[in-house]
């Protein structure tokens, strides 16, 4: 009986390892936007996510992805921002800019990155309307999800 035991206990392990990281749609599209935030930092390695939240805007445009990032930038030091994806894992930008000010010597595109970073901002802080995704399960697999 102690080998049926030991041989009991193990399949559990395995079968729960194994369906702890089968991915849901949602899942297996944030990985995709996981992925493609991670291959284009510039140091991979120094990727952290903390939060993970999907808004669905199916009558609008379609589902977005905010992450709760820090990952490192050109000059060394780690930088946190607000991040957003489409559901196609286009990224639409990030809440870096949210706090500039617009003035008349503001530029067009300088207004548009600024509009468009309070809008991300502003989703993030304001509106509970969102699912919540299992950041860790995703990070375990986003490097498998093609």
């Amino acid at each position: 009986t102690p080998n049926i035991l030991a041989i009991s206990s193990i399949l559990s392990f395995d079968l729960t390892r194994y369906f702890s990281n089968i991915l849901s749609e949602d899942e297996k599209m944030v990985a995709k936007v996981v992925k493609r935030y991670h291959d284009n930092l510039k140091n991979p390695s120094s990727m952290q996510i903390f939060e993970i939240r999907i808004y669905d805007n199916a009558d609008k445009d379609g589902k977005i992805i905010l992450m709760d990032t820090s990952g490192q930038n050109g000059f060394g030091g780690n930088t946190r921002d607000i991040v957003a994806y489409t559901d196609e894992a286009e990224y639409m930008g990030d809440d870096s800019e949210a706090d500039r000010t617009i003035s008349k010597y503001t530029d067009t595109s300088d207004k548009v990155e600024i509009m468009i970073s309070r809008g991300i901002q502003t989703k993030w802080k304001d509106s509970k309307d969102y699912i919540s995704v299992d950041k860790d399960k995703v990070l375990r697999n986003y490097d498998k999800v093609k």
